[in-house]
């Protein structure tokens, strides 16, 4: 897992509220699970699902998972009808008044990334709060 801290913050509040980003992905639920020891500090947890999550791993199992953990998390859907997917995170990240955003990092092939971008190279670029990442 990596941890992108923008210049602009001081560092990460480990014990403010999280919102993981959540699209039923490996690199998603990776993230989750290396950024569990820092989740049960956080004062308040969202599951926010985005884009087409995948219907194998859908957000309530991702909070059945937390909840063994003691981690309890309020699951909430995506609405990205006018935004794209980094867009709607940074949105829902701000309104959820979020210290730090977990999520899975490259999730598409790298020649898709190199070409299009993707979802992680937007939120490294327009992120104002700490971004833990991991693939």
């Amino acid at each position: 897992p990596v941890l992108a801290v923008p210049d602009s913050c001081n560092g990460i509040v480990a014990a403010g509220r999280a919102m993981i980003a959540w699209d039923g992905s490996g690199p998603a639920a990776n993230a989750m699970k290396a950024a569990l020891p820092l989740l049960k500090l956080a004062s308040d947890v969202t599951l926010f699902e985005v884009g087409e999550p995948d219907a194998n791993y859908p957000a309530t199992e991702a909070a059945t998972y937390l909840s063994r953990h003691e981690v309890h998390a309020k699951v909430l859907g995506g609405d990205r009808d006018r935004t794209t997917v980094a867009e709607a995170i940074l949105e829902r990240g701000h309104h959820a008044d979020a210290a730090y955003i977990v999520m899975g990092a490259f999730g598409h092939s790298p020649a898709t990334e190199a070409i299009f971008g993707g979802v992680t190279r937007s939120m490294l670029t327009m992120s104002d709060m700490p971004l833990l990442l991991a693939h």
